[in-house]
């Protein structure tokens, strides 16, 4: 009896040791994540950094952040907050809720790279009181830069190339000669001015009438660099009184697709795109190039047509029957051409692109979403239909694939790597989700390792202790051993007691 009691404590005392295994887990670390609105800034400029905390059950929250006081000061915050010098003490209360975020607004008072950190050790508790609940949160950080704007600005004002539509330059084109002489015969009713500018952060105005009357014209070409100089090109251009005249100037340079004319009013090949018919643009003014992209040429049926090309995306100008109405679209390599969506955040452009079907999860539905007043396709969790997250198949910078856009702070971030089963009302930790363990083991902060590496401690410790107890309670002891013995002489005493009693009976009869 005493052994059964024994061999039932035992199960008892391990099935709660396992139970207090499983629970460690539910106190370890939290995570946290910063997302800050602007990296890059000029001196004035202000920006958010938001701070999403994620553990169980939170009911109250307190927590440090640092900054460099010197390069960014503390506008604001919609927490509960005080401090000064560059360290600030929050903390937020709630009614045990697994997500919370504190939002903090800066500004740019001087030049400089700037560090933002959250203290590495956010205590969170179940009550304001009820501190042996306490979890631990990893913290989080980031770093944005200062400029002056004034301070950088270009005064290059130097055009690479002028070429005309009709006739030569003479002299031949210098960037330190601004005045050219071109002839061009009767026949010549306009002319087209192409340029190319040395830096791109200046700006080029075509003045004087693109029409050419009989005899003398003038078009000047004012280059405007980024502080403000400006630097002027002089075309006198001469219009013959008949085609009999001779000119040794008067052999066409054609058509360039650099032009600063203001328009495109030159079209020919056409084509439908979305059911609507366009043409493609001969020419088009330079300034409508997107930041990123470069001048180039697309042969489409045998004809060349200036486009633009960041390397990888080939754009063509479109406009409609009258020459009007042009947008850049998108053509690939079979000529197919489609519309060309583009979404800037932060200053960064994002090619807003249609994914395969197979690129896309079964989790996530189309959708639409307007940003500043125009619609973009864009895609939903089926889970998470009412998030104010959405998310876009598209390319930045070399990089092409699922970006999450916030629609409430107007930011932008990679996608892969969150876990699906994350919901977007919650942050997500910088360190990733899957992988192995050893990656997610190294994807930790130092503390984050100490916590991880503490708990395995204590596992492996109750896992130990488990064994012993056990080992321990089904080993027998001496006092089981001699009763073992005392019950067994018992057996004996009894079994020769009745063989006697068998005997004498015997030996009555």
């Amino acid at each position: 009896m005493i052994n059964i009691l024994k061999k039932i404590s035992a199960v008892v005392l391990v099935c709660l040791i396992a139970l207090s295994v499983f629970a460690v887990p539910a106190f370890a670390a939290g995570s946290s994540v910063l997302d800050i609105s602007k990296k890059t800034m000029n001196i004035g400029d202000t920006f958010t950094a938001t701070v999403k905390f994620s553990a169980s059950d939170i009911g109250y929250l307190e927590s440090t952040i640092t900054y460099d006081s010197k390069v960014i000061q503390l506008v604001e915050s919609n927490v509960t907050s005080n401090g000064s010098s560059g360290v600030t003490l929050f903390n937020i209360s709630s009614t045990g809720a697994s997500t919370l975020s504190a939002k903090f607004t800066f500004k740019a008072i001087a030049v400089g790279d700037a560090k933002i950190t959250v203290a590495d050790r956010a205590t969170t508790y179940i009550t304001y009181s009820d501190e042996k609940s306490g979890n631990a949160i990893t913290g989080c950080g980031g770093t944005v830069q200062v400029k002056d704007k004034s301070a950088a600005k270009s005064s290059n004002a130097n055009l690479t190339y002028i070429r005309v539509s009709a006739g030569t330059l003479s002299p031949n084109f210098s960037a330190n000669t601004t005045s050219y002489n071109i002839t061009v015969p009767y026949s010549v009713t306009e002319v087209l001015a192409y340029t190319e500018k040395a830096d791109k952060n200046a700006t080029v105005a075509i003045e004087g009438s693109k029409t050419m009357k009989v005899g003398a014209n003038k078009r000047v070409i004012k280059v405007t660099a980024q502080d403000g100089t400006v630097k002027s090109y002089t075309l006198n251009i001469t219009r013959l009184a008949s085609d009999n005249a001779s000119s040794s100037s008067s052999t066409s340079s054609g058509s360039d697709p650099t032009t600063s004319e203001p328009t495109a009013t030159t079209q020919s090949e056409k084509v439908i795109v979305d059911g609507v018919e366009k043409h493609i643009a001969e020419n088009f003014s330079q300034d409508l190039v997107y930041e990123g992209f470069a001048l180039t040429t697309y042969k489409y049926n045998d004809k060349e047509y200036p486009a633009i090309t960041d390397g990888g995306t080939t754009l063509l100008y479109l406009v409609d029957e009258e020459g009007k109405n042009g947008a850049f679209y998108r053509i690939d390599k079979q000529n197919n051409i489609t519309s060309f969506s583009f979404l800037t955040v932060g200053g960064n452009m994002y090619q807003i692109l249609i994914p395969d079907e197979e690129d896309m999860k079964d989790d996530y539905i189309a959708t639409t979403v307007s940003i500043d007043g125009k619609e973009y396709d864009a895609f939903k969790r089926v889970s998470d239909k009412d998030s104010e997250f959405v998310f876009f198949w598209a390319k930045f910078s070399d990089n092409t694939g699922l970006y999450r856009f916030d629609t409430v702070e107007k930011t932008m971030q990679r996608a892969e790597g969150l876990a699906v089963s994350v919901s977007d009302n919650e942050p997500v930790s910088n360190n990733r989700a899957d992988g192995n363990w050893l990656e997610n083991f190294m994807n930790l902060n130092a503390n984050g390792k100490i916590v991880a590496i503490t708990i395995v401690a204590i596992l492996l410790l109750l896992v130990a202790a488990i064994i012993v107890i056990i080992i321990k309670l089904v080993s027998p002891s001496k006092d089981d051993y001699d009763e073992y013995i005392e019950e067994d002489e018992n057996e004996d005493e009894d079994y020769f007691k009745f063989d006697s009693i068998k005997t004498s009976d015997r030996d009555d009869k």
